[in-house]
Parts: C-alpha cells; sequence; structure tokens
C-alpha cells in the first residue's frame, strides 16, 4: 500500500477519493476485491481527523495483507448528525481477539482515541474481520 500518500494530498482529495484510491491499488494487484460504500449526507472533517482516520484505514488494509487470507475487503462511511462511523471489513481467517494483539491494532486503538473516536474490533477464527471507529460530529 501507497505509505508516502503525504498529508496534503490526502486533504487535497480528502477522505472518501484518498480511501476509493488506496482500496484500487489493492483492487489493481489482482488478489482482492474491495468495495466502498457511503451512507448517509458526507460532511467534512478536521484535516488531522480525516488524516489520522486514513492512517488507521491504512493500517488494517495492511493487517488484511499480511496475515488475514482474505480475498474481500469492504471500506463503509455513514455519515449521520450525530457520529461518523468507519467500517473495515474482510472476509478472511479471522483470529481469536483475546489472544494478545500486535502494534498495529494497538496503533489503530491509540489513533481512533487521539481524535476523540471509539474503536471496536470484532473476529473470531474462521470469521474474518472487522473494526469499527465511531467518531462523534462535533
Amino acid at each position: 500500500l501507497s505509505r508516502s500518500m503525504h498529508g496534503d494530498r490526502i486533504a487535497e482529495l480528502g477522505l472518501q477519493q484518498s480511501l476509493a484510491d488506496e482500496l484500487q491499488i489493492l483492487e489493481n494487484s489482482g488478489e482482492f476485491s474491495t468495495g466502498m460504500t457511503i451512507t448517509g449526507e458526507p460532511y467534512k472533517l478536521a484535516p488531522q481527523k480525516e488524516m489520522v482516520l486514513f492512517r488507521i484505514v491504512q493500517e488494517a488494509l495492511n493487517n488484511t495483507i499480511k496475515y488475514s487470507k482474505a480475498k474481500n475487503i469492504t471500506v463503509a462511511l455513514n455519515y449521520d448528525k450525530e457520529n461518523l462511523l468507519l467500517h473495515i471489513t474482510d472476509d478472511g481467517i479471522g483470529f481469536d481477539t483475546h489472544a494478545k494483539t500486535g502494534i498495529g491494532l494497538k496503533s489503530m486503538q491509540n489513533r481512533a482515541a487521539l481524535i476523540g473516536g471509539r474503536f471496536n474490533l470484532q473476529s473470531a477464527p474462521g470469521n474474518g474481520t472487522s473494526i469499527t471507529i465511531e467518531l462523534p460530529n462535533p
């Protein structure tokens, strides 16, 4: 994945387009089928928050590539009046969330907290992985 996407470029493109571009890179590899859905009326977030959300998705995608053996990856943005919900799901092998987790998952959790978001991870062996970030709309 493109770790080199600069913050100014992300701010210029916006969160939705930046995420779509990352998913297209995966799609172009021929190893993954990706999708992105947007529900609700999109609104602009502070550039710092968009950057943090983008980096969380990048980390989740990197984990998916490295560990999950997934074929399908979906990112969903749900804009409502109270919250922005960001969902990242895959159909990979999943894992036991009670086992020791790696630095990547801790990093995503810490980044979400940094911008006032809540991080939720759901996974189980054989059932893929789902990450949700709930970010209150100021």
